[in-house]
């Protein structure tokens, strides 16, 4: 059984080693061979492409395998040549990405590791560190910017540069000629090596090189004769101008500053108080004088080159003001006005001082008063007679701090300073060396030496109506006075009467008004009044603050006609920044002039007033 087995396997071993020596088999072919890839284009370093392509060779078909960071969604390829373009990569260095091919024999390639590459598609950063000034007389400017990388530079809209290229750090580069006018579309983009770009706004600028002029010279009034003496001088120029240019004499005995005042042709120059003020977007810059001006003199003003307007242009020669402009000659400061005079105002109404009911000496409105029933001044001070606080009080004008002069309780006593006192003192007025109140409740004319403060009995002494001298003559509740040197005007309240006092024997007389109350604008006896609380004069007009009817009146001297100067008769009330009748008070109490406004103790309101 053995050898029959045996004789039988010999043929069929035959059989299969020919067959296998046969090309024409019918049965299979073994490939046992594997591809071989080679690099044959890398991907380019640095690039901007986060898909980059790669090429390499395959001596067999197949499929394509990743390793490492890289990937495709190619996933077979062909014999021969083969470009892939790898999946999106984030930037940054690759070296770790590999491939390989798989054939159809499931035969594995050789692996390569793709040439290292850096990829970069990040635009450089940058950032402005020197603006342009938005106003400059500079028509090449500079701008200073800090870029992360190097590049090129190009430019957009309105500016341009011969500087093309960028560093990385910081960059400075000077525009080409600009034209006046306003620049706001001006860009810089900076390109790096592989064409990322980023682009950077220029912050918008003005260049201005023309040089500012002097388009006026004016005083308060706008007058060039018969100026106050207590006038400031305004110069306006053509534009807005640089404020720490414009400087002004700080000395009476030489000339200094950009700004200048003299009456002897600039050998010598007015000392201003302070430094100039400036209004009307920097155009406009007023000038102080420490002191009143000289009377009847002539007044020339000068601005010197020094002066340069926002942009840095200095004016292109100097001004003189030739003409100039003349005080009046007549103008003397009496009774807290200036004498001979006419007021030119425009009625518009503000607060100077005092916010609320109170004694506190202090400054501005943090002081406060308890019903202020008049005022005064001697051109350096307000005189304030504080009716609830029976007190004669001070106010500085340059700097409103304010203080008690006279009283500290109610009383008759004719003393000194605070040992004096008063019974609810309401009108002030002064000749330069004494004050006069009128002490309401003790129906008196009071006096006040101003140096030393003693206090004495001028006129008055009970309770009624008399016209006639001194104690012999009669009050009921006076309340306004002022003075024109010669003369007291008395707003007599309660007997709706204006009175006056010559002040050398006392003799008192009435002016105008009538024993009945009323608003009516007349003459004399004819017109009448409510309850006339204070008065001032101008030399010319008296003006009195009517209390009952809420208005300011006027009174011309000459001829006794009353008419209605500002607020609404009988309708009180604490409108402010407004004109004429639009404006409103609250039962006025006193008024007073410096010659140029009125300054209005406006009682129940807790306020000093200012028209102008």
């Amino acid at each position: 059984m053995q050898r029959i087995l045996l004789f039988l396997l010999i043929p069929s071993i035959a059989l299969v080693v020919n067959s296998c020596s046969e090309d024409d088999s019918p049965f299979f072919d073994v490939d046992t061979t594997p591809p071989v890839i080679t690099e044959v284009t890398a991907v380019t370093t640095p690039s901007n492409d986060n898909t980059p392509d790669y090429t390499f060779s395959s001596t067999e078909s197949g499929y394509l395998y990743f390793e490492g960071s890289c990937s495709s969604s190619t996933t077979s390829v062909s014999s021969g040549d083969n470009t892939i373009t790898l999946n999106s990569l984030s930037d940054g260095t690759y070296s770790d990405c590999e491939i390989s091919v798989s054939d159809t024999a499931a035969n594995e390639s050789n692996t390569i590791t793709l040439t290292s590459f850096t990829l970069d598609s990040t635009a450089a950063t940058l950032v402005e560190t020197s603006a342009i000034d938005s106003s400059t007389n500079d028509s090449t400017p500079d701008y200073t910017f800090v870029s992360s990388e190097a590049g090129t530079i190009t430019y957009s809209g309105s500016c341009s540069s011969s500087t093309t290229s960028a560093i990385a750090g910081t960059n400075t580069i000077t525009l080409n000629s600009l034209s006046d006018g306003t620049y706001s579309d001006c860009k810089i983009t900076v390109t790096d090596s592989l064409e990322n770009a980023v682009t950077l706004n220029i912050g918008s600028f003005a260049i201005d090189t023309t040089a500012p002029t002097v388009t006026s010279v004016s005083t308060n009034a706008n007058n060039q004769s018969s100026v106050a003496i207590t006038d400031n001088i305004s110069v306006t120029f053509s534009k807005a101008m640089d404020t720490t240019s414009v400087t002004t004499n700080t000395s009476n005995t030489s000339c200094s500053g950009t700004l200048r005042v003299s009456s002897d042709n600039f050998s010598n120059c007015v000392q201003m108080a302070s430094s100039p003020s400036s209004s009307n977007s920097d155009k406009t810059f007023t000038l102080d004088p420490s002191d009143n001006l000289t009377g009847g003199t002539t007044y020339k003003t000068r601005v010197t080159t020094g002066v340069k307007d926002a942009a840095g242009n200095a004016l292109s020669s100097q001004y003189d003001n030739s003409t100039g402009f003349t005080t009046a000659s007549s103008g003397t400061l009496v009774g807290g006005s200036i004498q001979g005079i006419e007021l030119s105002l425009s009625t518009a109404v503000t607060t100077l001082a005092g916010s609320s009911s109170g004694s506190t000496d202090a400054t501005g409105t943090s002081a406060s008063f308890d019903n202020p029933m008049g005022i005064t001044t001697d051109g350096t001070n307000l005189y304030v007679a504080d009716n609830g606080n029976d007190r004669i009080r001070i106010i500085v004008i340059d700097n409103g701090t304010v203080t008690t002069l006279a009283g500290s309780s109610q009383g008759s006593t004719d003393a000194t300073g605070t040992s004096a006192s008063f019974n609810n003192p309401h009108g002030i007025t002064t000749d330069g060396t004494n004050l006069y109140v009128a002490d309401e409740s003790n129906h008196r004319i009071r006096k006040i030496v101003i140096d030393n403060g003693t206090v004495t009995t001028m006129a008055g002494s009970s309770q009624g109506y008399t016209d006639a001298t001194g104690t012999s003559a009669r009050f009921y509740r006076p309340r306004g006075i002022t003075t024109d040197g010669t003369n007291l005007y008395v707003a007599d309240m309660y007997n709706h009467r204006i009175r006056k006092i010559v002040i050398d024997n006392g003799t008192v007389t009435t002016i105008a008004g009538q024993s009945d109350n009323g608003s009516a604008d007349g003459i004399g006896t004819a017109a009448s009044f409510w309850n006339p609380v204070q008065i001032t004069t101008d030399g010319t007009n008296l003006y009195v603050a009517d209390g009952f009817n809420h208005t300011i009146r006027k009174i011309v001297i000459s001829t006794g006609l009353v008419t209605t100067l500002a607020g609404t008769p009988v309708s009180p009330g604490n409108a402010d920044n407004a004109t004429g009748t639009s404006a409103s008070f609250r039962a006025p109490r006193a008024i007073t002039t410096d010659g140029n406004n009125l300054y209005v103790a406006d009682g129940t309101n807790h306020r000093i007033r200012k028209i102008e």
